[in-house]
């Protein structure tokens, strides 16, 4: 079954940005040329694609620059892919992807910093495969749920709060007790003497207040 091309896949992804995980575990088609020579910014290649499919040219560039960036070039690309090309492409078409990929990417022309990063990787890739290095795989990043650093350091600047100790919470109520011992004991001294007085007056017939009996 003849496999589609590069362009058609590209078309799709930008349509349907879910394919991405399928479309890179998959081979890369032999025909990404013509789609490295737009995001570079062939104009008659846009054209032709643009007629072809009945999109615009803006549309088949953007679709090519969005196949590039996450079928060819994503973190986990070995150097073949990154460059386009699949294990055992033969050394001129290396070389030609790795010429428009570099000037699709090169910081003078390329004002976008995301794709501008992207021109040092292609150039690692083009130079490990040139002295015969084995592919290298990078690895995903996957994210992984970790404490914030500033929660750490909150909770170990929390203190255990202070537990005040029960004599604490006694010594009020026995303040109260004594307070109110002290009013009784005044009450009844005064009473006692009041009373002393009174009596002391009946003795002695001076009862002189009107309402004493």
């Amino acid at each position: 079954m003849p496999q589609r091309p590069a362009i058609e896949i590209a078309l799709d992804l930008k349509e349907m940005p879910s394919l991405v995980k399928t479309v890179r575990k998959r081979p890369l088609p032999p025909d990404v040329t013509p789609v490295i020579r737009v995001a570079a910014g062939s104009a008659e290649l846009t054209q032709e694609f643009a007629q072809k499919y009945s999109r615009s040219d803006n549309h088949i560039r953007e679709a090519c620059i969005f196949f590039l960036q996450q079928a060819v070039l994503h973190s986990g690309a070995d150097n073949f892919r990154t460059l386009g090309v699949n294990p055992g492409a033969a050394h001129d078409q290396i070389h030609a992807h790795r010429r428009w990929l570099l000037m699709w990417l090169h910081p003078d022309r390329n004002q976008n910093r995301w794709e501008s990063a992207l021109f040092d990787r292609v150039q690692a890739a083009a130079k490990a495969l040139a002295g015969g290095a084995p592919p290298v795989v990078r690895p995903t990043r996957r994210l992984t749920k970790r404490q914030p650093k500033g929660r750490k350091q909150l909770q170990s600047a929390k203190r255990p709060r202070s537990r005040q100790p029960k004599t604490a919470k006694i010594k009020p109520l026995v303040l109260l007790i004594v307070v109110v011992g002290a009013i009784l004991v005044s009450v009844a001294t005064i009473a006692n003497v009041f009373g002393a007085g009174l009596e002391y007056m009946r003795e002695t017939g001076h009862a002189t207040i009107g309402w004493l009996p």
